[in-house]
C-alpha cells in the first residue's frame, strides 16, 4: 500500500512537471512572438506586403493616365491598407521626404494634364516631386512638355499636411510665368512615408503615390540635374 501511494505521488509529480514544462515553453514562445523585436519584424513584413500590393496595383496604370474604375478601386484598397501601417510620425517634417520622388500613380487629372484641349500640351512621361522641409520649398517637374513648378511650402503644426504656394513655372527652360491657378496638389496630407515610398492625399480627394529615386537631390542644386539648370 505504501509502495502504491509512493508510485501515485511520483506519477502526479511527473505529470505536474510535464504540464509546468509545457506552459513554460508556451510562455517563452508567446513572449518571443510579442517581444518588441518580433513585433517590429512583423510590422516590417506587413508593410513590405502592403507596398508590394500597392505597386502591383499601379504598375499598369501609366501613372494614372490609363486607369479604369476597377484599377482605381484596387489602388484605393491597397492605399488604405498601407496607410494603417504608416511608420513615420509627422512625416512632412521627416528628413525622409528629402530628395527626388517619382510619381507612380495619381488620380489628379490636373497634375496629369488630362483635361487640356491640345494633346501636345498634355503631360506625358515621368513626373517628379521634390521636398525640402528645412528650406520650406517644393518642386514638381515634368519631362514632357518640359516644365518645372517651384513653390513655397508651409507645414502644419502636426507635421502631416503641407500647403504649397506656387510662385514660378518655367517651360522648356526658356520662359517663366507666375504661379498660376490653384492646384489640386497645392494642399497635401502625407498619410504614409518610409525610406522609399510616400502616399499623399490632396484637394478634390486626389491621391498621390511616389517612390524615392534620388535621395541626394536638392531643390536648386544646379550641378546635379539638367532640369534645375533650366531654372537658374
Amino acid at each position: 500500500s505504501s509502495s502504491s501511494s509512493s508510485s501515485s505521488s511520483s506519477s502526479a509529480t511527473t505529470a505536474w512537471g510535464s504540464i509546468g514544462s509545457f506552459f513554460s515553453a508556451a510562455l517563452k514562445t508567446v513572449t518571443s512572438l510579442t517581444s518588441p523585436e518580433a513585433r517590429a519584424k512583423q510590422a516590417e513584413a506587413e508593410r513590405a506586403a502592403g507596398k508590394a500590393q500597392l505597386l502591383a496595383a499601379v504598375v499598369s496604370t501609366n501613372i494614372g493616365r490609363d486607369c479604369d474604375l476597377d484599377q482605381l478601386r484596387a489602388v484605393e484598397t491597397a492605399v488604405l491598407q498601407l496607410e494603417s501601417l504608416n511608420p513615420t510620425k509627422a512625416p512632412m517634417r521627416s528628413s525622409l521626404t528629402k530628395g527626388r520622388w517619382s510619381a507612380v500613380f495619381t488620380s489628379s487629372r490636373q497634375l496629369l494634364g488630362l483635361d487640356k484641349k491640345l494633346s501636345l500640351t498634355r503631360q506625358s512621361g515621368p513626373i517628379y516631386w521634390a521636398f525640402d522641409a528645412e528650406e520650406k520649398r517644393a518642386e514638381v517637374s515634368y519631362t514632357w512638355p518640359v516644365k518645372v513648378e517651384r513653390a513655397a511650402m508651409e507645414i502644419t503644426s502636426e507635421g502631416y499636411k503641407a500647403e504649397l504656394e506656387f510662385e514660378q513655372t518655367k517651360v522648356f527652360g526658356l520662359f517663366s510665368i507666375g504661379g498660376g491657378k490653384q492646384r489640386e496638389y497645392a494642399e497635401l496630407e502625407v498619410t504614409y512615408l518610409d525610406l522609399d515610398l510616400m502616399v499623399a492625399r490632396g484637394g478634390g480627394n486626389t491621391l498621390y503615390v511616389l517612390v524615392q529615386t534620388n535621395s541626394n537631390y536638392r531643390i536648386g542644386d544646379t550641378t546635379s540635374n539638367n532640369v534645375n539648370k533650366q531654372l537658374r
